[in-house]
């Protein structure tokens, strides 16, 4: 896999329209021998060369934004563009020497110039160009010339999207609306017919691109919002389906079809690119960084399939080559010890190693006893072994480093997670699948805790194990009670005898409930109307604040056994409570940098209020930025920031004094999940890759495979 970087590039994990960041998207191939692409940051549509060389051709404001592209028959590039608001959007023919030519893409039904919402397009059975309508439910054809006829779906609100032209000489499309979804195909002519998909209120679908195959079916990309993975579709001509379910976290979204005859996707739920052959055989290809957001696919002219990485574009050849490691995590305990990683070729084409390095912070205390990987060539299947061995010596606590093992295939480097003198605990995790367990940070075993097991039926959560306690997900384990609680940390007293959690039975309306650990005898407490978070459960009480997407100004102490509410301030916006300090979005005047969007205020400033004194301190300022306190414990804050380009994760231990969370090894942040612990050992965070352990020596360290959130302190 090779990547070109997009000049003024936005960061990995990041999109934006129209922002000045490149952000590129949708990509077809043109007759020109490029792979054309639109770019949504910069307003602009572009061409990559097989070479990698960018050019970009900038579009008015007048046409609203870039949404998708498709090569048309007369060998231009056609584009549509949604300007929102009372505003037309437009069909854009790219001709020669990149002159731009708008068409109106038709009005919506109520305003003569109020836009219709095309989405995707494609060159037609017909000679012409056929695009969806989203908002007006039709499809269009345009000539060449320019002349737009509309056809009506026969199905109100159908939410079209994607569609391209079948084997069988009609446009086959996707109809994406939550209670109506269906693969159709229409004739030339403007006759429609429908296969519906299926799905429900409770499974929801969301079908999103198609095309043809070299198998003579359709194939298409389909999610589910309510579910852990989507899917894609095969449909042939006569409308007989085929779902191919992707591993759990997989949301694929464009499709293209490969000169080898496959169907190839992108997936940016599971960070990777795949490739699904006419038997429905499926492959997916990890890319080399993280959170980068694949979209946008298409056959290049060079052989290889390209797409788009957010501010970055990549290729990747038809025949793959990708390294297997055997473990991902190696413990070598608190003694002299050897432990071996084993490489294996688990693709198509030789994987070269270029090296095998020891990196990170505590490099020093390991050392590679056999190397025989370096510099050499694996054909498929083929393995080779790296040694490695912990010297004790090197000081009491963890000791952390990392194998890195650069190679030629799409998600080097790998890295190996090497640990030593791991804290003798278990640590307390919790998981949708399996509920409470407790990881052994020695010696790495799981125990599954039977009484850890919650049940959930409409919005109500109950624990399996006597009394039943009731709350909502993921729970946290009371050491004081030795029980497993349905509720946030923040949300249990301090003897861990009680806890609290909001009840929406009635919409709009909290009820603020306190729960007996020993007994399970659950009270309601009345709470004026409207909607309430809980920010913390402290020896004074409940601290709440009403919070309807996003906070309000304002804290309030509830007492816990009458039920009375005390306002302690109006004059700031709460994070969380921690003890006796609230912290407190603030916003710094001197900064001159446009903050992000979002609902709400920006907050470029975190300060701490001392609950008794009222006293105030300023703790962590970043210009530009919005800023979030996540998790607070034991005098340290795990704050979330982000700016117009990127986002961060910061750990502030004092007023001015942060650090950056970033994946040790590779500088790249941790894709968090949940489950955010702080104890003597450091910041337990739970993440897509795994367990993650945070301190100001290691960084943040891979200490095991499980994607379980942490739920308690390690003891």
């Amino acid at each position: 896999m090779i990547e070109y970087p997009l000049p003024v590039a936005i960061p990995p994990g990041a999109d934006c329209t129209n922002c000045g960041q490149a952000t590129a998207g949708v990509m077809a191939a043109g007759a020109d021998g490029n792979v054309w692409f639109v770019d949504y940051g910069h307003h602009a549509v572009g061409r990559i060369a097989p070479s990698g060389s960018i050019t970009e051709i900038g579009l008015s404001a007048a046409l609203g934004d870039p949404y998708a592209l498709g090569a048309g028959p007369d060998g231009n590039i056609w584009l549509t563009t949604t300007a929102g608001g009372a505003h037309p959007d437009w069909i854009v023919r790219v001709g020669p020497g990149d002159t731009i030519t708008p068409f109106q893409a038709g009005t919506r039904t109520g305003g003569a110039s109020f836009g219709t919402g095309p989405e995707r397009i494609t060159s037609g059975p017909d000679g012409n160009l056929w695009f969806t309508e989203f908002w007006t439910n039709r499809i269009g054809r345009m000539t060449t010339a320019g002349v737009l006829t509309e056809f009506p779906i026969p199905t109100p609100d159908s939410a079209p999207r994607g569609i391209t032209t079948g084997p069988d000489g009609n446009l086959w499309f996707v109809e994406s609306a939550f209670s109506h979804t269906a693969i159709a195909r229409m004739t030339t002519a403007g006759v429609v017919t429908e296969y519906p998909l299926g799905g429900s209120a409770d499974d929801q679908l969301q079908p999103f691109e198609i095309v043809a195959g070299a198998d003579g079916n359709l194939w298409f990309t389909q999610s589910h919002p309510s579910a852990p993975q989507g899917e894609i579709g095969r449909i042939t001509p006569s409308g007989a389906l085929m779902l191919i379910t992707l591993p759990n976290g997989g949301r694929p979204g464009d499709v293209a079809l490969g000169p080898d005859g496959n169907v190839w996707f992108t997936n940016s739920g599971a960070n990777t690119v795949g490739r699904i052959t006419p038997a429905g055989v499926l492959r997916q290809f990890a890319l080399p960084t993280r959170s980068a957001m694949p979209q946008g696919i298409a056959a290049g002219a060079d052989g290889r399939m390209w797409f788009a990485e957010a501010g970055k574009f990549a290729s990747i050849g038809l025949t793959v080559p990708q390294a297997n490691v055997s473990a991902r995590v190696v413990n070598l305990g608190s003694a002299p010890a050897v432990r071996s990683v084993d490489v294996t070729n688990v693709g198509e084409g030789d994987l070269r190693i270029d090296s095998v390095a020891l990196i990170g912070s505590d490099r020093a205390a390991f050392a590679m006893t056999h190397d025989e990987c370096s510099g050499r060539f694996l054909p498929a299947f083929a393995s080779c072994r790296i040694d490695v061995s912990f010297l004790p010596g090197a000081g009491q606590g963890l000791r952390a480093a990392q194998l890195a093992i650069t190679d030629n295939g799409t998600a080097s480097p790998q890295i190996v997670s090497l640990l030593a003198q791991l804290p003798d605990c278990r640590l307390p995790l919790f998981s949708a699948d399996s509920g409470g367990e407790f990881l052994n940070l020695r010696d790495g075993t799981l125990a599954v805790d039977p009484n850890g097991r919650f049940v959930t039926s409409a919005s109500k959560t109950q624990s399996v194990a006597t009394p039943v306690l009731a709350g909502g997900l993921p729970a946290t384990y009371d050491p004081a009670a030795k029980r497993w609680v349905p509720a946030a940390a923040t949300e249990i007293s301090p003897d861990g005898s009680r806890y609290a959690y909001v009840d929406y039975i009635v919409p709009m309306h909290a009820q603020l409930r306190i729960v007996d650990v020993a007994s399970g005898t659950d009270r309601t407490l009345p709470l004026p109307n409207g909607p309430w978070g809980l920010l913390g459960f402290t020896s004074e009480g409940i601290y709440a604040s009403q919070a309807f997407e996003g906070p309000s100004p304002g804290l309030t102490l509830i007492n816990p056994d009458s039920g009375a509410l005390r306002t302690v301030f109006t004059d700031a916006f709460v994070n969380l409570v921690s003890g006796q300090v609230a912290w407190v979005g603030a916003r710094n005047a001197s900064d001159t940098l446009p903050g992000p969007p979002g609902i709400g205020a920006n907050f470029n400033e975190v300060d701490s209020r001392d609950l008794s004194t009222s006293r105030t301190k300023a703790w962590l300022y970043r210009p530009g930025s919005n800023l979030f306190v996540l998790a607070a414990a034991n005098g340290s804050i795990l704050v979330q920031a982000y700016d117009l380009g990127s986002g961060a994760l910061l750990v502030a231990g004092a007023p001015g004094q942060s650090q950056a969370v970033t994946v040790a090894g590779t500088g790249r942040p941790v894709p968090l999940s949940g489950g955010l612990v702080n104890d003597a050992n450091g910041w337990w965070l739970g993440s897509l890759d795994g367990l993650y352990l945070w301190t100001p020596h290691t960084g943040a360290v891979l200490v095991s495979e499980l994607t379980a959130a942490p739920a308690g302190q390690c003891a």
